[in-house]
């Protein structure tokens, strides 16, 4: 889902990206931007950890915001970026 948003004052867009989370299971909130850091149960599978920390370093320097919001069965990444 894209849509626009303004936040304190300044326009920008808001990007969506909803998943079931699967076999690995939910990510911590506390932690799912760190570097390296993968839920315990992807441990198994193949991946070093740094696609999500890569994604909001990036996000970040562009001046936007990264959102993990995670609900029941559900995994939820809102991007924000200034026009």
């Amino acid at each position: 889902v894209v849509r626009r948003d303004a936040r304190d004052g300044q326009r920008g867009v808001d990007f969506c990206v909803s998943n079931v989370p699967g076999e690995v299971g939910m990510p911590d909130p506390k932690r799912v931007f760190e570097k390296v850091y993968r839920a315990p149960g992807a441990r198994r599978v193949p991946g070093a950890g740094l696609g999500l920390f890569l994604v909001h370093s990036i996000v970040r320097q562009l001046g936007g915001s990264l959102e993990y919001r995670p609900e029941a069965g559900m995994v939820h990444f809102h991007i924000w970026l200034p026009e």
